[in-house]
């Protein structure tokens, strides 16, 4: 595995604690983008992380392709998706 992949990685966990502690603009570009893809068939997600953006964007789309170079990443997005019941997306 490469460094940068294993920094993403290492940081999963606590990377949504460390977004709203540090995000002040965060609500805001994560209900810009929702309004964005409303009524959009399909949306790519790229560099999705934990899926901080992506419970919003499914709301609104028909089906989600959310993506992140993290494996751990991409653990948490899912445990995210299952716990919000969010049947349309696809994390990768």
């Amino acid at each position: 595995m490469n460094e940068e992949r294993a920094y993403w990685d290492g940081i999963a966990k606590r990377y949504d604690r460390t977004m709203l502690l540090l995000g002040g603009p965060l609500p805001a570009a994560i209900a810009r983008v929702a309004a964005r893809t409303r009524g959009v068939k399909q949306v790519l997600e790229v560099a999705a992380g934990t899926g901080l953006f992506t419970t919003a964007i499914a709301a609104g789309a028909e089906a989600v392709v959310s993506t992140d170079y993290s494996p751990a990443m991409v653990a948490a997005l899912t445990e995210r998706l299952r716990r919000a019941g969010v049947t349309n997306v696809r994390a990768e």
